[in-house]
């Protein structure tokens, strides 16, 4: 199995974690208990959906991998870097402050952050960025939008 289809599998597996009342422990100490039950739903989805019938719920999605960046940090003799694009989707009932969507993007966020090294896969996480929307219609619902680009080694050739 490949770093990048293996870093989709810890992607899922932590995103699944995010289930009201579980404890994290995050990577510092300490550990974080979530807010909302979205990890009972996460789905991979390689093409884009307005949202799910189904909330709360998560889709993730693994982007562009590249290799080679001049601003990365030169990897060791004989390795060579590769960057993997990561986004995630929460889609969560919400009141019109749009409460319940920041509980689901502290979830996301602390589900992706608790272990900066995701067991030793990936050498950090960078461009983190996350962001709130709300939707009023039929059902007042929010959208979490969490992006970031892991950075990962490998001997030079693989994937």
């Amino acid at each position: 199995m490949s770093v990048a289809d293996q870093i989709d599998s810890y992607l899922k597996a932590q995103l699944g974690k995010v289930v009201r009342g579980g404890i994290i422990i995050l990577f510092g100490g300490g550990t974080y208990t979530f807010q909302t039950d979205a990890g009972q739903l996460v789905d991979k989805n390689l093409e884009y959906t307005e949202h799910p019938d189904d909330m709360p719920s998560l889709v993730y999605f693994t982007g562009r991998n590249s290799t080679d960046f001049a601003s990365d940090p030169q990897p060791e003799l004989g390795m060579e870097n590769h960057l993997q694009e990561l986004s995630v989707e929460g889609f969560i009932e919400c009141d019109k402050a749009g409460t319940e969507g920041d509980q689901l993007k502290q979830d996301i966020s602390c589900a992706l952050k608790a272990d900066p090294f995701w067991g030793g896969l990936i050498e950090h996480l960078e461009s983190f960025e996350s962001n709130v929307a709300i939707q009023n219609g039929e059902t007042v619902f929010a959208v979490v939008k969490v992006s970031a680009t892991a950075l990962y080694t490998v001997p030079f050739g693989s994937e």
